[in-house]
């Protein structure tokens, strides 16, 4: 059966096929896989002794889009524990909510890769941290955590202030906004402006082109990650799109770099984006440096990974500041009295402790990254238990996040839980931005850009409630994300 199908796909992709016609091999194809795979797992047995149960992916698709909470995901933990397995179409996937198991994963990078799907959906790109695996991944991510530097950092805060005003000024005084179109936008920016001083003005409404090639990207990106790899050329049809999308961010960051080579600058003061310290970092030994090439790949790649994320963070943010006066009004007056009317600089966000307790708060409830996967490259044993190579481990942020065991009343907004967090905090039970060598290295860039926005924000706006609340879902794609629209008042 499994010949059938091959020749079903070879046919697909040699002929010329309208769109019923690819649906209909592509869909008879992935019933048959479906068929193969599920009568050996009855027939064989599972091929792990790890308790679990089997899902097909239209099952996955479905828990993603309705089970709110991932009432699904915590569901499974209770049923089998925290280290539970999922047999998916021919393939088992552990899936853990297990700080043990996870930091096994974070500790051995030569067992656990970055799976097909993945790797493949960036291949058109080039190396870049968040595809690749191995030594080249280690020494990427050497010289790209010196990439984000305390004087990035000083430059990149200087740019979230700069937009927080040219928004905040053109808002209403009373305004109501699509957090997630809204804060989007704003990230779209800043991280273009932090990364090679590209100011595309998407939220004031200009770069129309750029950001709806970015829009095409990341959706691009998005079904192929929920795609069998081995369908793309039957089910997706937007080859096309998504190849010119990635030209087109590749151009802007090789013209960038260009002008930077050549002594152009692409901005006012001596300020440093990243590309600015990646290519000083050439001037030492070129063992210890990213090739111009490379750079090109790691800030592309650096775009991809922060500005949803970044967004979606600052979105559940609002949102929930909105439905938590309290919250609200606790961090308006450390605001008040810590910032004042000064700018929000980086000297003062860190002076800010109700607003970092807020920060962890909002990472614990709905982390963006929710759930992440390795393909298991090894076969190895872990208490008593087979884990095959090939086996996919999912790493279930949220699961480890809203655990009861970990943080009490797991699924209300206490940003107080994290006064005095050293004393009760479990090693490895809190990973918004992963944890060990995997820890993103961005990380102190993220929480630097939510903390000024939404600092900024508070001080010059009340949010005041969230419009249509019932109808508000959070969504588990790619990213945790939630569209919602929400009121603000202009306080002065």
């Amino acid at each position: 059966m499994n010949n059938v199908m091959q020749s079903l796909l070879q046919e697909a992709q040699r002929t010329l096929l309208d769109p019923e016609q690819r649906l209909f091999i592509g869909v008879t194809a992935a019933a048959l896989l479906l068929i193969t795979t599920t009568s050996y797992y009855f027939f064989s047995g599972p091929a792990t002794t790890v308790p679990g149960e089997p899902i097909t992916y239209s099952e996955i698709r479905n828990i993603q889009k309705n089970q709110a909470g991932g009432a699904y995901h915590l569901g499974l933990a209770k049923k089998y524990g925290r280290w539970n397995s999922v047999f998916v179409s021919g393939n088992v996937a552990f899936r853990s909510s297990d700080p043990e198991f996870n930091r096994v994963i974070w500790a051995n990078d030569d067992m656990f890769h970055r799976t097909p799907n993945f790797r493949k959906a960036l291949s058109g790109i080039g190396p870049m941290l968040i595809r690749i695996d191995g030594p080249i991944w280690k020494r990427h991510r050497q010289l790209v955590v010196r990439g984000f530097s305390m004087q990035n950092l000083r430059y990149g805060n200087k740019m979230v202030r700069r937009k927080c005003k040219s928004v905040f000024d053109s808002w209403s005084d009373n305004q109501v906004i699509n957090t997630e179109h809204s804060c989007t936008l704003m990230s779209f920016d800043i991280i273009l402006l932090s990364n090679f001083s590209y100011d595309a003005q998407a939220s004031e409404g200009q770069s129309a082109d750029i950001v709806e090639s970015f829009r095409r990207f990341r959706y691009g990106f998005s079904r192929r990650l929920h795609t069998p790899w081995f369908l793309w050329r039957i089910l997706l049809d937007d080859r096309k799109e998504f190849q010119e999308s990635m030209d087109l961010f590749q151009n802007l960051i090789e013209d960038a770099l260009k002008r930077k080579v050549n002594g152009e600058s692409t901005r006012e003061d001596e300020s440093r984006d990243l590309i600015d310290i990646l290519l000083a970092s050439q001037q030492g030994d070129p063992s210890k440096a990213l090739t111009n090439e490379e750079i090109v790949c790691e800030v592309f790649g650096n775009i991809l990974a922060g500005t949803e994320t970044t967004a979606n963070t600052t979105a559940f943010l609002i949102y929930e500041l909105a439905r938590h006066q309290q919250v609200q009004s606790k961090l308006y007056d450390e605001v008040t009295q810590v910032i004042g009317d000064e700018e929000a600089t980086m000297d003062k966000i860190v002076q800010c402790t109700y607003l970092d307790w807020v920060m962890r708060e909002i990472q614990r409830l709905h982390p963006v990254v929710w759930m992440t996967n390795r393909e298991v490259q090894k076969d190895f044993e872990y208490k008593g238990h087979r884990v095959k190579k090939g086996n996919l481990a999912l790493i279930h942020i949220e699961g480890l996040h809203r655990d009861p065991e970990f943080f009490p009343d797991p699924l209300s907004f206490k940003p107080e839980r994290w006064e005095n967090a050293k004393e009760w905090l479990v090693p490895g039970s809190y990973i918004p931005f992963l944890d060990g060598g995997h820890r993103c290295p961005g990380e102190r860039f993220a929480v630097m850009e939510v903390k000024t926005i939404i600092a900024s924000l508070v001080r010059e706006f009340k949010i005041v409630k969230v419009l249509d609340e019932e109808t508000v879902e959070p969504k588990w794609e790619f990213t945790k994300n939630m569209k919602a629209r929400v009121q603000m008042e202009r306080r002065h």
